[in-house]
């Protein structure tokens, strides 16, 4: 992105977000800024806060870092200590269950009246909404795609899939000779219930109605690819980053892959000559339909309770949304903006193409706590064990969701 041409923006932007402005504290504001952030992403959130600190005076922002399956508990602990973390990001899924234990405080008042629905694409903004309040502002959204083997494909005589019936049909074909056709997350965790989502959601089944014969036959159709040998089962050991390198090496012809590992993909697959696509997952039902896709990505909130802590912490939240600190924190997390002044900008930069199929979902894209809210974590790790159960066989998918 050529310097000109960013600037150009910044001033555009600044002109369409008129947060509330800044006041520089008098006295020093000590806050603490609670995340689950590591390696390389977690190293720039700490640049990121000193730069921050450097230009505002009298704010010190102390960064606490947590593994995300201790998160929510500590941050209860934290509250029932008295001592309340200040700044939160937080995965946007968490947003309900925090905002109900009123561990969040909104921030509508800062807002100045903006109409956020013509500034975010509608999911990752009903993400930070809860029972008529915002509570949050979004960082940038992560999504999975399909990636595919180009000379595998060919050689195959097939096109790239686009619905869920060609997908199985070119997962079937694309088996053999000790390759596997489709591999996608099965591990014990988030990443197995958001990669099934998609293939629920878009045959018209929701979270609030697993026990309908939509959510059956979704997962009937979704653990097949093991049971029939088109996808390993040591993908229920997976996560994305143990996928990438197994497709680069062309032990697999189609994948799902998170964005976050697509730069990676991309130099590894260069440096090996492999010939690779990628596509937006192949979970409609009928050609032509858009797919309705999860999103992933961090929200960034304020927990402080005190009315001048709030204050000093919305600073902090306000300067990181500032367009030029979006746009390099959305690609070090290998994520797209979804604040819309910022996509055309980030869309034309060349080094973005690699983006193209994550910009292509969020428009379509759903909240996973849409229908279930503060329950959507307790109902995810349930369907955790559910789907793993129908891929290895030892329950079929009525059953396996009627435990939940």
């Amino acid at each position: 992105m050529s310097l000109a041409r960013r600037d150009v923006l910044l001033t555009a932007t600044a002109a369409i977000i008129p947060f509330v402005r800044e006041s520089r504290a008098q006295t020093t504001d000590k806050l603490v800024l609670l995340d689950y952030i590591s390696g390389p992403d977690g190293r720039t959130l700490n640049e990121y806060i000193a730069r921050f600190m450097k230009e505002t005076p009298g704010l010190e922002i102390t960064r606490q870092r947590v593994p995300q399956n201790q998160y929510q508990n500590v941050v209860l602990q934290r509250v029932a200590a008295g001592q309340p973390a200040d700044i939160l990001m937080i995965d946007n899924p968490m947003t309900p269950a925090l905002a109900d234990a009123g561990i969040l405080q909104p921030i509508d008042e800062y807002l100045n009246r903006l109409d956020m629905d013509k500034l975010y694409y509608p999911g990752p903004l009903s993400s930070v909404r809860w029972k008529g309040k915002t509570y949050a502002l979004p960082n940038g959204n992560n999504a999975e795609v399909l990636v595919y083997n180009k000379r595998l494909i060919d050689a195959a005589r097939l096109s790239v899939p686009t619905t869920q019936p060609e997908l199985a049909e070119a997962a079937a074909k694309l088996t053999h000779g000790g390759v596997y056709g489709f591999c996608a997350a099965a591990y014990g965790g988030e990443e197995c219930t958001w990669n099934w989502l998609p293939y629920l959601w878009n045959r018209g089944g929701d979270l609030n109605e697993l026990n309908s014969q939509t959510a059956v036959d979704a997962l009937a159709y979704w653990g097949a690819f093991v049971r029939k040998g088109y996808s390993p089962a040591a993908q229920l050991s997976w996560q994305t980053a143990d996928i990438e390198p197994r497709f680069v090496n062309g032990q697999l012809a189609m994948a799902m892959i998170g964005s976050w590992q697509l730069r990676k993909l991309d130099k590894e697959a260069r440096a090996l000559g492999l010939e690779y696509g990628i596509a937006v997952l192949p979970s409609a039902i009928e050609p032509g339909d858009k797919p309705i896709v999860p999103f992933g990505g961090e929200v960034v909130a304020i927990g402080a309770m005190q009315p001048e802590k709030a204050r000093a912490a919305w600073q902090f939240v306000q300067w990181l949304h500032k367009p030029q600190m979006q746009l390099q924190l959305i690609e070090q997390f290998g994520e797209v903006p979804n604040y819309l002044p910022l996509v055309d900008e980030f869309r034309a930069d060349p080094s973005n193409a690699i983006m193209t199929a994550v910009f292509d979902e969020m428009p379509n894209s759903r909240s996973r706590t849409q229908k279930l809210g503060a329950r959507y974590y307790d109902v995810s790790a349930k369907l955790t064990v559910a789907i793993q159960s129908v891929m290895t066989g030892m329950a079929d998918p009525e059953s396996a969701l009627a435990a939940i």
